[in-house]
């Protein structure tokens, strides 16, 4: 059996089957295509069969053994057989040329990766349904521009005078496309006129915020005591108003004598109670110094907000006696803010806050 009958035994087969495997060398699959237009040159071309070669399928199915041995009117050993003749035939002559062709199938190619590469022979039998069929060129189909036509009516003239001709335009109608292109270009010049409006809406808060955190807090004053809770503008430090004087001077209402020891040579006095010596208070006698400068302590340690100011002065002066430099910082509202202590930094303020803090719970700092 010569090689042309094979290749004729497989062109028959693709013709009612969808897959002819010759094994050990690939199939031919077999897919519906259906009808196309070239773009350019307006070709029709009419739907297919359209045949393509797997190298893959390889494994004998026994269709076109089957086939060849009826044929041929052999046993099935004595077709496979020949089939793998006809393999090796087929490989020679592929490793030789690079190329295969088969009759009625098509020209398989073999590049120099080793990928196959198939080039088929359109047969009209490969599809039944499409005999007869024939491509052809056609005229592109121009739909023609619609041209829409008023009249004007003209106003009624006196009977001396000639009527005039009615003058018609025509105007072109505008398409579906230009009319979205139109709409789209509308939409943006609207958004476009908002954008100024919101750049300002959003530029006043930032810069109101900007000029708020200069003012009221040491970002740029003193930037190492600078905290970031102080970047929230609606956190006010809150402490507890005292109505009653007596909460900070009951400690005060059964006081020993206080003894007083004056040293001449000394510039000192020291004031202790008669049976603690422990708790002394030592007085400088230096004479003061007149119309000296006073240094202004930013960080206060606030022990108190008072409605009224008796009970603010009340806990200022506790905390004189004390030693402290005890003050009433500022009036907020209708409450007295007493400072209990006031420093140069933030942290000498923190570690007295701690101590502070001992007798007054909700003490807390104040930067001014």
């Amino acid at each position: 059996m010569n090689r042309e009958k094979i290749d004729q035994y497989i062109a028959e087969l693709l013709e009612s089957h969808d897959c002819v495997i010759v094994p050990d060398f690939g199939g031919f699959v077999g897919n519906y295509a259906p009808a196309t237009i070239h773009p350019i040159n307006h070709r029709f071309d009419p739907p297919f069969r359209k045949i393509s070669f797997n190298k893959l399928l390889t494994h004998n199915d026994g269709l076109l053994a089957a086939y060849a041995a009826r044929m041929e009117q052999k046993k099935y050993e004595e077709a496979v057989s020949l089939l793998k003749d006809y393999v090796v035939v087929l490989k020679d002559e592929l490793n030789q040329s690079k190329k295969l062709r088969f009759d009625r199938i098509g020209v398989l190619h073999k590049r120099s990766d080793g990928s196959f590469q198939f080039e088929q022979l359109k047969e009209s039998s490969f599809f039944g349904d499409g005999f007869g069929l024939e491509k052809f060129f056609a005229n592109p189909i121009e739909t023609p521009q619609v041209v829409k036509a008023t009249i004007e009516p003209k106003a009624e003239k006196p009977e001396a005078e000639l009527p005039k001709p009615s003058v018609i335009q025509l105007k072109p109608e505008a398409t579906v496309e230009e009319t979205e292109i139109e709409e789209k270009k509308l939409q943006e010049k609207r958004k476009r006129q908002y954008w100024p409006a919101i750049a300002a809406g959003l530029a006043i808060p930032i810069i109101g915020y900007a000029i708020w955190i200069s003012i009221s807090t040491p970002l740029f004053k003193d930037t190492q005591n600078f905290q970031y809770s102080d970047l929230n503008p609606f956190v006010e430090k809150v402490c507890p108003e005292y109505s009653s004087r007596n909460h900070f001077i009951e400690m005060n209402t059964e006081n020993e004598p206080l003894s007083l020891v004056v040293d001449s040579s000394s510039k000192f006095i020291e004031i202790f109670e008669s049976e603690n010596r422990d708790k002394t208070l030592v007085i400088s006698l230096e004479e003061k110094v007149e119309n000296a400068p006073q240094i202004s302590l930013p960080y206060h340690v606030v022990g108190g907000c008072f409605g009224e100011i008796a009970n603010a002065e009340g806990l200022a002066e506790k905390y004189r006696r004390l030693g402290n430099n005890a003050s009433i910082v500022e009036k907020k509202g209708n409450l007295y803010r007493v400072s209990v202590a006031s420093y140069a930094t933030r942290e000498k303020a923190l570690e007295a806050l701690g101590s502070v803090q001992n007798e007054i719970p909700n003490a807390w700092i104040l930067y001014k």
